[in-house]
């Protein structure tokens, strides 16, 4: 153990936002953790005070997705786009790479691992 006067082991824990709110309940060791925990902290609830400046952020400015990326990198990523969801990625131009990548996730998500109907990710 570590930390400053720490008594018990404390744990961090990540999760994938994409899979199912009962993905956490197949890990026997996460959930033995979590049932012997004294507190749990979880994380911030996205409203409508913080969604502004997220949007703001995954804009770019003064450049394009298209002027960033090598030509045969946005290639690569237009075809896939194109192919995966049939949507022109001049779409999704002004957005930053990380947003890009977060749609894309998304995409190959509710493509290839869609929810079960009443389930909720």
């Amino acid at each position: 153990m570590t930390g400053k006067g720490l008594q018990k082991p404390s744990y961090l824990f990540g999760t994938y936002h994409f899979l199912t709110n009962s993905f956490v309940d197949t890990l026997p060791q996460v959930m033995d953790a979590y049932k012997s925990s004294v507190a749990v902290v979880g994380e911030l609830v996205i409203d409508s005070t913080i969604q502004g400046p997220m949007m703001e952020a995954s804009v770019l400015k003064g450049t394009t997705l298209q002027e960033i990326l090598p030509d045969t990198l946005y290639a690569k990523a237009s075809n896939w786009f194109n192919k995966e969801a049939g949507l022109d990625l001049i779409k999704l131009d002004q957005l930053n790479p990380i947003t890009v990548m977060t749609a894309a996730l998304a995409i190959t998500h509710q493509k290839y691992f869609p929810n079960n109907p009443g389930e909720v990710q």
